[in-house]
Order: structure tokens, then sequence, then C-alpha cells
């Protein structure tokens, strides 16, 4: 006769064991400020996907920004062109056109930061060292600064110490 392969024997897996994907206080999801959109980050995992500026849908962006900082609210910006909504969370706007995610700026208070670790109340110094390719010019809104293909804001001032005071990416539909 033939005896049974040992692999189709039930094996200790079978016991009922915890799994490592099962939800746990410590899961979460992080925000990651990106220049050409948002990172969902699982914690503990590290798992990630984007919501990309022009490619992501609204929907995607409600859902998996609901899911991370909690439901957002809409407002209707009609100065900022036709079907134009905003979703704020806490610390964090972003730009919805129609059904396309369009662009994203931080709000007072935003601890979100890039996975440099680029955020509000960073210095000017902090910024070149993350990005070198960094441009800081004067404009009416201040002392700003631009990355090529990526996001920008203003800073307090000038020099090293001068620290980042708003930060965003695409369409971000700021008045000059």
């Amino acid at each position: 006769g033939t005896s049974p392969l040992p692999s189709a024997a039930p094996s200790a897996a079978a016991s009922p064991t915890p799994s490592p994907a099962s939800p746990s206080p410590a899961d979460s999801t992080q925000v990651a400020l990106q220049g050409d959109g948002l990172g969902l980050i699982e914690i503990p995992s590290g798992s990630n996907r984007m919501l990309l500026i022009e490619s992501s849908t609204a929907q995607q962006v409600r859902t998996g920004l609901d899911a991370a900082l909690g439901a957002g609210t809409d407002q209707e910006l009609p100065d900022c062109g036709p079907s134009v909504v905003t979703r704020a969370y806490p610390g964090l706007q972003v730009v919805l056109q129609g059904d396309r995610f369009v662009g994203w700026s931080t709000r007072p208070g935003s601890t979100l930061q890039t996975v440099d670790g680029i955020g509000l109340g960073s210095t000017q110094a902090e910024l070149r060292a993350a990005a070198p390719a960094v441009t800081v010019m004067e404009t009416t809104l201040g002392r700003e600064f631009s990355l090529s293909g990526g996001y920008y804001g203003t800073l307090d001032g000038s020099g090293d110490s001068a620290a980042v005071t708003t930060m965003a990416a695409g369409n971000a539909c700021l008045f000059r």
C-alpha cells in the first residue's frame, strides 16, 4: 500500500493561533506628504499605497483619508474653478475637482510630514538637507520654497532657522 505524504497530514497550524494581520490598538495608517500625492502607510506592517494627484479618484481619497484621519468635511470652492471641493481633515486639506484628486495643502497645527521628516516647523536647513534641489524666492505670499516636480510652501523668514509654515502639492487653490 501507499502511505500518506507528511504534508497531507493535519499540521499544528490548524490549531487557533493569533494572526499577525489581526487588528490591534497599535495598528494604524499614517499619511505621508508627497510631491505627487499622499502616501498611506500601514503601521506596523509598513505596507503602503499612494493617492496620486491627477490619477486617484475623489472616492479613493475620501475612503483612504477618512480611514486614516477620521471623517473629513467637504466645502465647495467656486472661486477655484468648476466642481472644485476641498475636504478638510485635521492638519490637511485635499482639493477634489469633479471625480479627481488634484492637490493637497497642510492646515495650521498639522503634524503630517514627508517620508524625509519635513513638515510644518521644519527649518530651511532641514528642508535643504532633505531636498537639495529646493528653490527659495520672495513672492506675494512671502518667502516661498518649491521643489521641481514636488511639494511647495512658505517659510516664516530667511536663513537656515526659518521655519516651514505651509506645504502643498498640485492645485492647492491658494490665493495670491
